[in-house]
């Protein structure tokens, strides 16, 4: 939320006397907790994700636990950051955790952590005999609901949702689904937003000490896919949007194993056609749930000859039918 932010900005840990020692050792915990649970069930979150404060885990009640708790999320987050694999997997963690929390708040504390944190103005409706309970413009929803990819997820799009003198009506449960679905959503964008940021040493060396948890997807033999690593090397003018879908996220999700951020941002950046980020995200989505390949070059040239054609020379002269 953006006063943890504001709070992080104005202490950063390196320049603190806060407990380091405690709080990275906390954060650690965190990476390799999320580590092992990449794919968590939702409707066993309670039993599986069994996270402990550090006091409760360790028996150290020397130093301020609140403290602890702070700070080893945002250093955990700037280590995952780093790491495609383990942000995904912390993201999800961490958000269904959060879940957990925001199904223990009041209903009005519901509405304010979700106007916080995304700026979704939901209110009470003043009909309290209605199963909606709770409305807000629908100006407001798709804004933020386009911001956030929400309609996505089928639950959101404005089809399925009850609608009345230009308000969105909520049930209280689906307000917690909201959140839910939000929660994951804010993960990623927020380990995004510092991806590229320079980590002090200390962040270097928990990542280090981090990789041999981190869960890697199964190798998978790349001769056949090699001229896309060519077909990078050059900029296409012509069939970008079926070389997104069909070969460039299919290749970065599938045979890269990156992550569905890492996979938009290396397919957005080659492109380089803002216009298209959206497509480029549904497609990276798409190829995530069904686990799509990218088709062979030989594959290529026999079932899609138009694409093919388009391809810079320098890629299908090097990787010629007579090749693997």
């Amino acid at each position: 939320m953006p006063e943890a932010r504001e709070q992080l900005a104005k202490t950063p840990l390196e320049d603190s006397l806060l407990p380091r020692e405690q709080i990275i050792e906390q954060a650690k915990y965190r990476l390799i907790r999320a580590a092992k649970n990449p794919d968590i069930d939702m409707h066993q979150v309670r039993v599986t994700l069994q996270y402990l404060r550090y006091a409760r885990r360790t028996g150290d009640s020397s130093v301020q636990e609140d403290v602890v708790e702070f700070y080893s999320f945002f250093v955990a987050v700037l280590a995952a950051s780093k790491e495609p694999i383990l942000a995904t997997s912390l993201a999800k963690v961490e958000a269904q955790r959060a879940k957990v929390c925001f199904l223990e708040e009041r209903p009005e504390t519901m509405l304010s952590i979700i106007s916080q944190s995304i700026g979704l103005p939901v209110r009470r409706s003043p009909n309290r005999d209605s199963r909606y309970l709770f409305y807000c413009p629908l100006e407001d929803y798709l804004m933020a609901a386009t911001r956030y990819d929400l309609m996505d997820e089928g639950r959101w799009k404005l089809v399925n949702l009850p609608l009345q003198s230009g308000n969105v009506y909520f049930e209280q449960n689906m307000i917690q689904d909201l959140f839910a679905s939000l929660a994951n959503v804010l993960m990623i964008s927020g380990m995004k937003a510092v991806r590229t940021r320079p980590v002090p040493p200390y962040v270097r060396q928990l990542v280090a000490d981090i990789q041999p948890f981190v869960p890697r997807p199964a190798p998978r033999q790349l001769a056949g896919y090699a001229y896309v690593e060519e077909l990078l090397k050059y900029q296409i003018t012509d069939g970008r949007h079926r070389t997104a879908w069909l070969i460039l996220a299919p290749y970065f999700v599938s045979v890269k194993g990156y992550s569905e951020e890492a996979a938009f941002d290396a397919v957005s950046n080659y492109l380089n056609v803002p216009q298209m980020n959206r497509f480029i995200r549904y497609q990276v989505k798409r190829v995530s749930r069904n686990g799509l390949l990218p088709p062979t070059l030989n594959r290529l040239k026999t079932d899609h000859p138009d694409l093919y054609a388009l391809l810079p020379k320098q890629v299908t002269a090097r990787y010629s039918s007579s090749r693997k």
